[in-house]
């Protein structure tokens, strides 16, 4: 009973092992419309941009050639390969 409870206490005081490194890239999946609300499809430039506030852009990435199948489609964000 009392190995348990130590093990168990032992668990809860250990801290957690803060991860150092940051990701470079992350999946962005989305859906796209034309003006009239009908689903766009073949291949679209697409421009993805990370604002810190509405005059400071953190991160751009410009895709020339993005796949849409039915309105969804899916970009690697942070990709070198643009």
């Amino acid at each position: 009973m009392y190995s348990s409870l130590f093990v168990l206490l032992l668990v809860l005081s250990t801290p957690a092992v803060a991860q150092t490194s940051v990701a470079q890239k992350m999946v962005f999946q989305g859906y796209v419309t034309d003006a009239s609300d009908v689903p766009l499809a073949g291949s679209q430039r697409m421009k993805f941009r990370l604002m810190l506030d509405g005059a400071t852009e953190l991160w751009c990435g410009d895709y020339a050639s993005v796949s849409v199948t039915a309105g969804n489609f899916s970009v690697p964000l942070g990709s070198t390969a643009q």
